[in-house]
């Protein structure tokens, strides 16, 4: 064993890594064959001790070999090769050092030998591989998503892509095969308790419109958020549920649970959260985002909130939104706050009901009260660019006014008066109306 020094007493950092993944290898042969004809990738209580303790035996065993080589293993290598051999099994590797990294919101991968990495401030550079094989970066993706989340989800020829949640809030999405090389885009959540005023101090939406939004939460006016990938639509989300009371009883539909209202017992005391299953190789067991948003009308909630509606549990949705649980909330993918109406009626009509634009709109004007869209600027920061009101429909069209519109910049000013049903129905809820008037909207930049 070749061993390098830093001169004060420290493994280098690529012994460490090598080190880790040696040991970890051991130690889960030792595991494997504790567990006999059923090898487990759970991590149970006594399975973990049994770990632990295993890890400890290697590296005092590592000890002794370098102390006859003339080496020595500081204090602080010992604790560094204990987290690096955790994360090779029960963890993610390599990959745990850039997820525990705050600065960094996302990982790239495009190939075991081509990581990236997006920094808080929009800046993208290239790092370190995480393994030294696609084959290596395959298996660790296989692993993790076979233990991450309630369910486990497969990764392997028959299944070559995958989506899951891992223990921190983040998403993994990664594709093998179809792609040529194994690749993953890992997105984290950095602000994964944040609220309306933070949303303003962060530069995301301006004063007057956090105000109009905490009233339209009390008031239980039903939203809809649209937006493009990363352009924030699940922070604003967790936002306008942090506006609304610790007594409501909520049930979150998501395809992997990113919103985390469990996490946060303080702000939220009654939360159920459901999470779609994929099916197993024989073919059973799926549970879909319609499945799980019809359970949810029938747990008595006082609101519903779908993670992301991508189908035709849009109708589901608008069914809840119409039924007694005013005040729900949902997200969406689309280019802008009118384009949301394209989308909802491509997904509607998909749906075993086969219901007409004409039908379509209706339910859209009877269930939704305000879209918000948000949107991602050139320099990385995420502001909601419009607000829109619906009023009514015409036929197919879907009738609506954009009360908050883009600006030069991109952020939502006021623009359009509200219909006065609808003002009145915020200033019952404490909406100050000379907020209105505030100079562009009170913005912070």
């Amino acid at each position: 064993m070749s061993i390098t020094s830093n001169g004060d007493r420290r493994l280098a950092a690529a012994d460490l890594d090598s080190i880790a993944a040696r040991l970890a290898s051991d130690v889960a042969a030792q595991l494997a064959a504790s567990d006999g004809d059923a090898p487990s990738l759970v991590v149970d209580p006594a399975r973990e001790a049994l770990a632990h303790k295993l890890i400890i035996e290697q590296i005092d065993r590592l000890r002794r070999q370098l102390i006859a080589q003339g080496h020595d293993v500081s204090d602080s290598d010992e604790d560094e090769l204990t987290d690096r051999i955790r994360a090779h099994l029960f963890g993610l590797g390599e990959l745990d050092r850039l997820v525990r990294d705050t600065s960094i919101e996302n990982v790239y991968c495009n190939g075991w030998d081509q990581v990236l990495v997006v920094r808080a401030e929009g800046i993208k550079e290239r790092v370190e591989p995480i393994v030294s094989s696609d084959e290596a970066l395959a298996e660790l993706i296989r692993q993790a998503a076979a233990r991450e989340g309630r369910s486990e989800r497969r990764f392997d020829r028959g299944q070559p892509w995958v989506s899951f949640r891992l223990a921190d809030g983040s998403r993994l999405t990664a594709v093998r095969d179809v792609s040529g090389r194994t690749v993953f885009a890992l997105r984290r959540h950095r602000h994964t308790d944040t609220d309306l005023d933070e949303l303003h101090h962060l530069g995301t939406l301006g004063r007057t419109l956090a105000a109009v939004l905490a009233a339209a939460v009390r008031a239980r006016f039903n939203m809809l958020i649209v937006g493009g990938t990363d352009a924030g639509k699940t922070t604003l989300l967790r936002a306008l549920i942090n506006a609304i009371g610790p007594e409501e009883r909520l049930v979150t539909v998501e395809d992997a649970l990113e919103l985390q209202l469990t996490r946060h017992p303080d702000r939220h005391h009654d939360v159920i959260e459901l999470e779609c299953r994929e099916q197993n190789i024989e073919g059973q067991g799926e549970v879909t985002m319609r499945d799980l948003t019809r359970l949810a009308l029938r747990l008595s909630p006082d609101r519903v909130i779908v993670g992301e509606a991508r189908g035709p549990e849009i109708l589901d949705m608008f069914q809840a939104m119409s039924q007694g649980n005013d005040g729900s909330m949902g997200t969406l993918h689309a280019r802008s706050s009118a384009d949301a109406f394209v989308q909802i009626t491509r997904y509607a009509l998909k749906a075993p009901e086969h219901l007409t634009p004409e039908a379509v709109a209706v339910d859209i004007a009877a269930s939704l009260d305000l879209v918000l869209h948000v949107h991602k600027l050139r320099d990385g920061r995420r502001v909601v660019s419009s607000l829109r009101e619906i009023t009514g429909y015409d036929g197919s069209r879907i009738l609506s006014n954009e009360v908050f519109a883009p600006d030069d910049i991109g952020r939502a000013v006021y623009r359009t008066p509200w219909q006065d049903r609808s003002l009145d129905r915020l200033i019952d809820y404490g909406f100050d109306p000379s907020l209105l008037d505030v100079p562009g909207g009170g913005w912070p930049w």
